[in-house]
């Protein structure tokens, strides 16, 4: 009996186990999916935003763009031409001079240029907002001579002056006769640290990593023309080789759009979005690092862990305490069967010691000397000829015992009664 409850106690701890093993793998593959699919809308996520900031700040560069060359249209038609012929006419005449001189202040006071020039087409400076007397520089000299072999505005490159930080960028546009003939050049200057820099450098999200950068091919290399967020460029840009093909400044100047994944001027993996500013030689490139993408990765990553291990966690408490109601049971069960069996002895024993008592007298008659024998053997009638018991099969060991005791009663050949339920079991 032992032996049996220690297999079923073995074998029931198996089933546990087995049931907590399988558990455990179904809520660790289910973590692991779900984290494979966070990790997926998480990337998705970042490439979602990475690209609307791109069009963004595209969006903003283009918008700049056409407001600096409506500014410089609108310095170099209509009364200006006029304007302007006559100062030609009449160079030595202050009037005319003061008259376009405040016009070009009124072009810098109501936006947001740091100076406005009239020049020669030669380069020349003629009038000035301010107080300029420093040489046009080469970038806008080149700008002037685009500006007069095209009839539209012309946006020179960034320069910066030999006296400071400060980077300039210049609009510019020939003002023309009605033949067509120039007859000088505006051109407004812009300080791109205190607007079209800041515009660019802004970042909507909260980052740590984060930066769009604005750049432009120059023969064989790539230029960065605004600051940058991980590297002082405030003296000299950036430049970089064509050949880095994994840094998306370059792969944007090469001609590709959209999602890049790469490694910026740090070395430093980065996922990226490249853009093209249109009627342009301007890119941008907004990137972030990948390591911050997958630090909120990570961050979901060790939730996912805790949850799986709390449920993990749950599901074997729940089982072990299955299992330990399981024992009770059986173990109540065991005892249970102990009692009736312990019953059934006593019983038995009971049995015995009146059919002892029986075989101490001459003649075995259960009406006269024991009907709680007969009632116990399961006949209905003290009389009856044979007892219940053993014609139904119950309790015959203690049929047998007391034919026995019966038999040692009548050994003496005295007789028997044929009444007597000992005659029936002889």
């Amino acid at each position: 009996m032992e032996a049996h409850h220690l297999m079923v106690n073995h074998r029931g701890r198996r089933i546990a186990m087995g049931a907590f093993v399988i558990i455990a793998m179904i809520l660790m593959a289910s973590g692991y999916l779900y984290y494979r699919m966070e990790i997926v809308e998480l990337t998705r996520e970042k490439y979602k935003a990475l690209a609307a900031i791109g069009e963004r700040k595209s969006l903003q560069l283009e918008q700049w763009r056409k407001e600096r060359q409506m500014d410089a249209y609108r310095m170099s038609h209509g009364s200006t031409v006029n304007a302007l012929e006559d100062f030609l006419s009449f160079p030595d005449d202050a009037r005319l001079r003061a008259h376009l001189r405040e016009r070009l202040e009124l072009e810098v006071e109501s936006g947001d240029g740091v100076d406005a020039l009239l020049l020669s087409p030669a380069g020349d400076i003629l009038i000035a907002a301010g107080d300029s007397h420093q040489p046009i520089s080469p970038a806008l000299h080149r700008a002037i001579q685009a500006a007069l072999a095209s009839q539209e505005s012309v946006i020179s490159e960034f320069y910066r002056e030999s006296r400071g930080k400060a980077v300039y960028v210049d609009t510019v546009e020939a003002v023309r006769d009605a033949a067509g003939h120039p007859l000088a050049v505006v051109a407004i200057r812009n300080d791109a640290n205190s607007y079209l820099f800041p515009m660019i450098q802004d970042w909507p999200l909260p980052s740590l990593s984060a930066e769009t950068l604005l750049v432009e091919r120059d023969g064989e290399e790539v230029v960065y023309l605004n600051r940058l967020r991980h590297k002082d460029n405030s003296i000299h840009p950036l430049r970089e080789p064509l050949t880095r093909i994994e840094i998306p400044a370059v792969q944007a100047v090469l001609g590709k759009k959209g999602i890049y994944e790469g490694k910026d001027y740090r070395g430093v993996p980065v996922l990226s979005d490249l853009c093209a500013i249109p009627s342009s030689p301007w890119f941008i490139v907004a990137k972030v690092d990948s390591e911050e993408i997958f630090a909120e990765a990570r961050f979901r990553t060790i939730s996912i862990c805790l949850i799986v291990g709390a449920f993990i966690m749950m599901f074997g408490v729940f089982i072990a305490y299955l299992y330990r109601q399981w024992k009770a049971d059986i173990a109540e069960r065991n005892r249970e069967a102990e009692r009736e069996k312990l019953a059934a002895v006593h019983e038995t024993q009971a049995l015995l010691q009146t059919a002892l008592n029986i075989s101490r007298h001459r003649h075995c008659r259960c009406s006269q000397r024991n009907p709680a024998l007969c009632e116990r053997c399961g006949t209905g009638h003290p009389r009856s000829r044979q007892p219940e018991c053993c014609r139904r099969g119950r309790n015959r060991p203690v049929c047998e015992q007391l034919a026995d005791a019966c038999a040692r009663s009548t050994a003496d050949g005295s007789g028997r009664d044929p009444l007597d339920p000992c005659h029936s079991l002889w």
